[in-house]
């Protein structure tokens, strides 16, 4: 399929009208306003009307709480109700059916919102582009015309051949393009043309449908031959995969880990490829394999997509443990219900922060940005920092552990994250937040030790300080004057901390409250003797991890998002 992008054609460009009644919508900058639903006496005709006036009450609702929090259960919501009014599509009743357009237009809107400023590596792209291309065959050009409109231009180039690829070898495209060429073939043109145009397609690009799309496949072969039918029993199997499994745990990630979570009393094994080798040799194995890492109730690390309710997938209870980067693995088709229940055993919540894009000028993960979107070298180092850069994922209400690290606090995005998570979290009654770990650095560029937004620490005392049993801080590249200041800011809460008896730590790679803090400042006296009271006597404790930590996680970050993308087309 040849699409030419510079049609001089100007009307193939304007987007087709669906023929709405001229007093249905009032355009004002783009703003519309929906008609008033007009009740019936006929029950059919009256039952839709309702059905669509409950649908339009609960978008508003969502739509509302979403573009202030981000939440990723906002998100799902509206795109089930999107596809809930496509089956007011072919009704008779000019209302009802524009009415459905409005409001999937707006769902639309939402959707391409939502994605402005996020990237791959914190958002489902399987998900994303699979309602990219029901979009694209929805009926009405005004509903297509709004995605066009809404359309994120911060894509991950293999998405965005992945999402053309996709949607001119969907089942639906031929059809499609013949009865609307029959039927309105200007509207045809309008849709190839701005839909190539917004996924920055040009003419010499490989948009010829003759052309095999590339796909990226994993292929796993065995090749076993053996006439022996002997088998083990399973208890004896799973004494011999007990055995290599834990011997064979990656050393350098255990090493990490354990270093992290010594002081919450919890290792973190993160079982290597071996696991998934070891049980795809036979069903017997599978199912040995299945039942040891369900019934040890570990931590493990996931990257990928699991459904927990597959019978042929190997994890069969819900994650303890959550990165914040496996968030772009909670797939967009699972429904919210799905999600909520996905999470509802986290004890563990950890996540990195990508703040020190914002002012490094090369990384290799800078350098990967930069070959792999568009042109968004510049604006990812923005967005890293804007309001909609972070996904809020839903509630977690076992949630104990939270670990932040590489804090700087440009802004209030981490901390409305922390925020959002602190307060869906319930307290009391078996509940609550029970210790908190963050490694904060100052950036040398930065003089005002204000800028480290630290609300979500007085918001995590405010909720959780009864369930509280420690809170770690470490401050890197900090002087004596943001540690002062840092005091200044604790001292309201000491009431607070001496109440509940939260053991608090304060450590500096440059300071040391025990030493440097013998005579505190005056007004600090009370604070620095709790402080010095509470304190390790290693003042590096956590110093002594970061430089392991940051290579895992630069690693992780290069390779991880290219594994993500390999498993895309399956």
């Amino acid at each position: 399929m040849n699409v030419n992008n510079d049609n001089n054609d100007k009307s193939y460009n304007k987007r087709p009208h669906d023929g709405q009644s001229k007093d249905k919508y009032i355009d004002n900058n783009n703003q519309y306003t929906l008609k008033s639903i007009k009740y019936s006496n006929d029950k059919d005709k009256g039952n839709r009307e309702i059905k669509l006036k409950v649908i339009k009450e609960e978008i508003d609702s969502l739509l509302e709480l979403g573009y202030i929090d981000n939440l990723l259960s906002s998100l799902l919501s509206v795109r089930d109700l999107y596809y809930k009014l496509l089956e007011f599509s072919d009704v008779d009743n000019d209302d009802v059916a524009s009415d459905a357009i409005y409001l999937r237009s707006k769902c639309v809107k939402y959707f391409g919102d939502y994605h402005q400023d996020k990237f791959v590596h914190y958002f489902d792209a399987i998900g994303y582009t699979k309602f990219i291309i029901d979009v694209f065959f929805d009926p009405s050009s005004d509903v297509f015309g709004q995605m066009i409109d809404s359309f994120t231009s911060n894509l991950f180039i293999p998405l965005i051949s992945y999402i053309y690829d996709t949607t001119i070898n969907d089942k639906r495209f031929n059809e499609w393009f013949k009865n609307l060429n029959q039927s309105d073939n200007k509207q045809l043109l309008y849709r190839l043309n701005s839909f190539s145009k917004s996924l920055n397609k040009s003419n010499n690009s490989n948009n010829n449908n003759n052309e095999p799309s590339k796909e990226i496949t994993t292929t796993i072969t065995f090749d076993i031959q053996s006439t022996n039918n002997s088998r083990f029993s399973d208890l004896i199997l799973e004494k011999i995969i007990t055995y290599t499994l834990k011997k064979n745990i990656d050393t350098h990630s255990k090493m990490i880990y354990n270093e992290i979570y010594n002081r919450i009393n919890k290792s973190v094994p993160c079982f290597g490829s071996n696991i998934l080798s070891m049980a795809l040799v036979s069903k017997q194995f599978f199912r040995v394999v299945s039942r040891y890492i369900n019934n040890i109730n570990t931590y493990y690390r996931w990257d990928h997509h699991f459904n927990i309710d597959n019978q042929y997938c190997l994890i069969k209870s819900q994650p303890l443990y959550f990165d914040y980067r496996s968030i772009r693995c909670i797939r967009y088709y699972c429904d919210i219900e799905f999600a909520k229940r996905f999470l509802s055993r986290v004890e563990t919540f950890y996540i990195i922060s990508d703040e020190i894009d914002h002012q490094i000028e090369q990384s290799d993960f800078l350098d990967y940005v930069k070959n792999h979107y568009l042109d968004r070298d510049e604006s990812y180092r923005q967005s890293v920092v804007d309001y909609n850069y972070l996904v809020h994922p839903p509630a977690m209400p076992n949630l104990k552990n939270i670990i932040l690290t590489d804090y700087f606090g440009y802004t209030e995005n981490y901390s409305n994250l922390l925020n959002h998570i602190t307060t869906s979290t319930p307290s009391g009654n078996g509940y609550g937040i029970e210790c908190f770990i963050i490694k904060m650095t100052k950036d040398d560029m930065t003089c005002e030790p204000s800028r480290h937004t630290l609300e979500f620490l007085y918001i995590l005392l405010d909720h959780h300080a009864t369930t509280l049993k420690s809170i770690y801080i470490h401050y890197d590249n900090c002087g004596f004057k943001e540690i002062k200041s840092l005091l200044k800011k604790l001292q309201p809460y000491l009431s607070t901390l001496r109440k509940h008896s939260i053991q608090f730590n304060l450590t500096s790679a440059n300071y040391s409250i025990q030493d440097d803090f013998k005579v505190a400042p005056s007004g600090l006296e009370d604070i620095c003797d709790y402080l010095s009271n509470n304190h390790s006597n290693d003042r590096n404790i956590t110093n002594k991890l970061n430089v392991s930590v940051d290579i895992e996680v630069g690693y992780n970050r290069l390779v991880g998002e290219i594994e993500y993308f390999v498993i895309l087309t399956e």
